[in-house]
């Protein structure tokens, strides 16, 4: 398991992680969802910079902590 210490807030990220875009950017809409699939610690500030696949099938980018939200895990299903 790889996680880094988010940006002050006391935020730490995961591979894994589902998180939400909180505002348009760079061609991706706002409330899209995608999964952490890596992360690296910034070294010169704070936070950190995250690699998300997006759900709607629209890739991946590297994109700052700061424009996403970590969304709560989902809740595992039992029979």
């Amino acid at each position: 398991m790889v996680s880094a210490t988010g940006d002050g807030e006391g935020r730490t990220w995961e591979r894994g992680d589902q998180v939400m875009l909180l505002r348009d950017w760079l061609g991706v809409r706002r409330s899209t969802v995608g999964t952490v699939l890596n992360l690296l610690e910034k070294r010169q500030s704070s936070g950190t910079i995250l690699l998300v696949e997006w759900s709607t099938g629209g890739g991946w980018m590297s994109i700052e902590d700061d424009l996403v939200e970590l969304l709560p895990p989902r809740a595992e299903l039992h029979d």
